[in-house]
């Protein structure tokens, strides 16, 4: 039976205590050491936050415009200018942010189950793991954004078709991932241990395997989140993203990057910058979290 410690039975405040200081201690060691990371993880915030606050903090909305502001450049009124109907730039990266965080986080998370599924289960079933990873071999086999631009063609474009056709081409890349952390850990002798003790396969999935598995599950949906704004912004570009007039950072560089680049280069250049500050942040933030959930990478840098 359990015991408490003297102080911690005489003065029941002090653990919580010591669990805030303790957890300030490792936020403050996460900062130290992942410099980079934390950098990834506050342009995340950043991004997240305009696409929460977007009415409240764009100057206009994504709409508003006036043709005799039509192509001004940087001024007080107008930050980062306006495009070739005179909307504010500004307003309309800040909203862009929305299709961008529901598109990489939806995607990611429609991934993430499915990947877990098949990577789960492959790991666990054997005698259904060699058809199901030829399965996978062709499904990778298609070029990404063939796979995911004929998808859109027959079913059309839409914000739910984009992220389901989106997590359908990431979950093949991340089932594989996991799955080979679930085969090391499907053969350890805890599961072992389980397994004879009479154990039901759903609780050795989801008692014993699953926990183990989820640091890399975790690395691999944030990492996603990333290719996830990436290959938005690509169909945006194409013409394949969400319909306007709801505002892309792709659609923002097709349309109004392209016509007007030789003569106004900064209406592709503030969207493209954008895009690269949202990748940058979840790719980096990915990698520090690969280093500080997976034990194997610990002190390797």
């Amino acid at each position: 039976m359990q015991q408490s410690s003297p102080a911690t039975t005489r003065f029941p405040a002090a653990g919580g205590a010591v669990a805030r200081l303790a957890g300030r201690s490792h936020r403050a060691q996460f900062v130290a050491k992942q410099p980079l990371a934390t950098a990834g993880g506050l342009l995340v915030l950043a991004i997240i936050l305009c696409a929460l606050l977007a009415p409240r903090i764009a100057p206009y909305g994504y709409a508003t415009g006036q043709l005799s502001h039509a192509l001004e450049g940087p001024s007080s009124s107008h930050p980062l200018g306006t495009d070739w109907v005179g909307r504010d730039v500004l307003s309309r990266i800040i909203y862009g942010a929305r299709s961008a965080v529901l598109v990489g986080f939806g995607a990611s998370g429609a991934a993430l189950l499915l990947a877990a599924l098949l990577g789960v289960a492959g790991s666990y079933y054997r005698h259904v793991d060699l058809g199901l990873q030829r399965l996978l071999d062709i499904w990778l086999s298609i070029p990404a954004l063939i796979l995911v631009l004929t998808a859109l063609s027959v079913f059309g474009t839409g914000l739910v078709q984009i992220i389901i056709c989106v997590a359908v081409v990431l979950a093949a890349g991340a089932s594989r991932i996991i799955r080979s952390r679930a085969l090391a850990v499907a053969h350890t002798e805890y599961v072992s241990a389980a397994k004879a003790t009479g154990a039901s396969d759903l609780r050795v999935l989801s008692r014993h395997i699953l926990p183990n598995v989820a640091p890399t599950i975790i690395v691999v949906s944030t990492a996603q989140v990333g290719t996830a704004v990436l290959i938005e912004a690509t169909l945006g570009f194409l013409g394949y993203g969400i319909p306007p007039p709801t505002p892309t950072w792709g659609q923002m560089l097709s349309i109004q990057g392209m016509a007007y680049f030789s003569t106004k280069p900064l209406l592709a250049i503030w969207p493209g910058l954008a895009i690269v500050a949202a990748v940058f942040g979840f790719n980096v933030l990915g990698d520090g979290l690969r280093d500080r959930l997976d034990p194997r990478m610990r002190g390797r840098r």
